[in-house]
C-alpha cells in the first residue's frame, strides 16, 4: 500500500521517523533557500547509517533511482495534489505536494493491464 510520508508544509527541516514496507527509517527534508527546492535525505533506522543524501524532490520522476536500496525498488515520488506541474515551494511540501512511497506490491499491481 502506497505511504504518504507526513512532512509538515512550511518546516524548512523536518527530521521524521517512519516504517515503510516493515522497514523503519529516518528521513529528513530540508529546503535549499539557494535554488528554492527541497532536498532528502535518508538513513537505516540506527539513524547514522546513511542509505542516501540529496535526492531533489521534484514532480514526475522516480526518486531515488540511481540507488541500490530496497527502499526505492518500486519507488519514491512526489505528487502534486492540485496538478499544477508547479515544484513544491517551502509552504507546499506536506500539503499541495506530498512524497509517497510506493511498495514493491503496489509496483506490481500498476504494471498489470
Amino acid at each position: 500500500m502506497a505511504t504518504i510520508i507526513p512532512f509538515v508544509p512550511g518546516d524548512p527541516l523536518q527530521l521524521i521517523a517512519i516504517t515503510l514496507d516493515t522497514e523503519p527509517y529516518v528521513m529528513r527534508a530540508r529546503w535549499n533557500s539557494d535554488d528554492l527546492a527541497w532536498y532528502l535525505d535518508v538513513w537505516e533506522r540506527d539513524g547514522t547509517t546513511p542509505i542516501a543524501f540529496g535526492i531533489k524532490l521534484v514532480l514526475g520522476v522516480r526518486l531515488g533511482s540511481t540507488y541500490l536500496h530496497p527502499l526505492f525498488t518500486a519507488g519514491l515520488f512526489l505528487i502534486d495534489n492540485d496538478n499544477s506541474g508547479v515544484e513544491a515551494g517551502l509552504n507546499d511540501l506536506g500539503r499541495r505536494v506530498v512524497l509517497v512511497h510506493l511498495t514493491a506490491a503496489d509496483a506490481i499491481i500498476m504494471e498489470q493491464p
